[in-house]
């Protein structure tokens, strides 16, 4: 018996070494190729080899970070369609946190910001397809479809233990404008959305409407971010020399300092920024800046903290990978990616102050979907005192609605005293 098993082992020592000896003059690029490709070969049952490979990849990349995904057929075409700036959707800023799809924020003036999604809401499902498991990518690629075509989400929101349906119809979506209103005071209140390839030009043009300025008010709430070199030229604005940011990366090619350079610098007209959970990557990076120079006072709650850096990748016609490549870092030296930007005075806006970081488990989103799928629970329409922002962010201040902002009031406060 002895015998017979140390024969038996040597014959597939032997077969091992046999094996493997084939794999590397057959398949040999790496051991992960060897494996798919031995998997499509010899095992027992027939595989699909591209689903093989997807999965693989999937896998793979996953192991990265909620940001670097690989793109292929459609989610790489809607990629390139959408950093166009023309797509149709509802307008929403996510991504993937302890495995759940979260909202950053919803986009101004959008179909998802008037249906009232909220920042932290976890998207569970998808027109009932579950998001779970998903990459970031392929949830992007559900959101997108016709203008005038309905999507159906399905949210957990802390405080509310059952899910919420939302009925949302597809718009044509477009970088929002930056707006301006001049308040009491003389003081210019100015919000910006988004970082798109127009924002430095708006707002240079904005500031020179209004010589008469007292005292600034910088909206960036809700703000995830957008085109680095407007927010970087938006802090040369306000900055005349230093650092704004730095990119650092673990290639030397990735590392790359912003300096301010701006010959036309006001570095006087008191200044506030605005921001909150939603804030995010661009807008964090102004606001960190601003605050390091002491040329700004930020009011509000705590950012959103994303900081990193990503880059797309052509494997082929169809393919891409997009991966992040660096990190972020404030003047200080600081990264802010999941730590975001401190406030100097926290104000919390009682009804409007939404949380950005979810509560919601992973466990408790696989019973929730679990039970919706068994007809066990049905989620509700939302009613409008849960299901719509009170704080709409538009560009028409109304006196009321200047009264029921807390951390506007803060800032107009901070500003009526510096003068």
């Amino acid at each position: 018996m002895k015998n017979n098993h140390s024969i038996s082992h040597g014959i597939i020592s032997v077969m091992i070494i046999l094996l493997f000896t084939s794999c590397s003059t057959k398949y040999g690029v790496s051991k992960v190729d060897s494996i798919l490709y031995l998997i499509q070969d010899e095992y027992v049952n027939d595989l699909n080899h591209t689903k093989l490979e997807q999965d693989t990849i999937d896998y793979l990349i996953h192991k990265l970070d909620s940001h670097s995904v690989y793109l292929s057929g459609k989610d790489l075409e809607n990629f390139l369609i959408s950093i166009s700036g023309q797509f149709a959707g509802i307008g929403i800023s996510m991504h993937i946190e302890n495995k759940l799809l979260t909202v950053i924020t919803p986009i101004d003036n959008t179909p998802a910001q008037q249906a009232g999604i909220q920042s932290g809401d976890v998207i569970l499902q998808i027109n009932n397809t579950s998001t779970l498991g998903l990459s970031l990518e392929q949830c992007i690629t559900l959101t997108k479809g016709d203008a005038g075509t309905q999507l159906q989400l399905t949210i957990l929101r802390k405080g509310i233990k059952q899910p919420l349906q939302f009925n949302i119809t597809r718009a044509h979506i477009n970088s929002n404008p930056i707006s301006a209103t001049l308040l009491q005071d003389k003081i210019l209140y100015i919000r910006i959305p988004i970082f798109n390839q127009q924002t430095n030009l708006a707002f240079k043009k904005i500031l020179n409407q209004y010589p008469q300025k007292k005292g600034i008010i910088l909206d960036l709430r809700y703000n995830p971010g957008g085109v680095l070199n407007e927010a970087i030229a938006l802090v040369n604005t306000f900055v005349d020399k230093g650092i704004i940011v730095s990119q650092k990366g673990r290639l030397d090619k990735y590392n790359t300092t912003f300096y301010a350079n701006s010959t036309d610098t006001d570095t006087s007209t008191p200044l506030i920024v605005l921001i909150n959970e939603g804030s995010a990557s661009a807008s964090e990076i102004v606001s960190g800046a601003l605050k390091y120079y002491k040329r700004a006072i930020l009011v509000g709650a705590k950012s959103f903290g994303k900081g990193t850096v990503q880059t797309l990748f052509p494997l082929d016609e169809h393919s891409a990978l997009k991966m992040t490549i660096a990190k972020y870092y404030l003047p200080n030296g600081k990264c802010i990616d999941k730590v975001g930007i401190q406030p100097d005075f926290i104000v919390k806006n009682r009804k409007y102050t939404q949380h950005t970081h979810t509560t919601v488990t992973y466990q408790k989103a696989q019973k929730l979907l679990y039970k919706l799928t068994h007809k066990m629970i049905m989620p509700s329409i939302p009613k409008e005192k849960i299901s719509t922002n009170s704080f709409k962010r538009t560009s028409k201040m109304t006196p009321l609605k200047i009264q029921k902002d807390q951390q506007l009031q803060q800032a107009l406060k901070l500003l009526k005293n510096s003068n």
